[in-house]
């Protein structure tokens, strides 16, 4: 792995996928799976999951994002 003090933020939804009969309906597992995997070698990194499906409350997911970054680089 490189750059192991990069910042890092995945934010996932816990109904994500709910509307599929196929592989896309284990998305909240398969997400949960990348975001303990990742907290082994990022653990500064911000990993979220919300109650919301893929294309659920946008500027809302937009706005943690974007504090979260602010609050990182201290232009908050």
């Amino acid at each position: 792995m490189k750059n192991l003090d990069c910042l890092l933020y995945l934010q996932n939804g816990q109904t994500e996928g709910a509307h599929h009969t196929n592989r896309l309906a284990q998305a909240p597992v398969y997400a949960e799976q990348i975001h303990t995997s990742l907290q082994k070698y990022y653990p500064t990194s911000q990993f979220v999951f919300d109650p919301y499906g893929h294309h659920e409350q946008v500027a809302e997911r937009f706005l943690a994002f974007s504090n979260w970054l602010a609050q990182k680089w201290k232009i908050a």
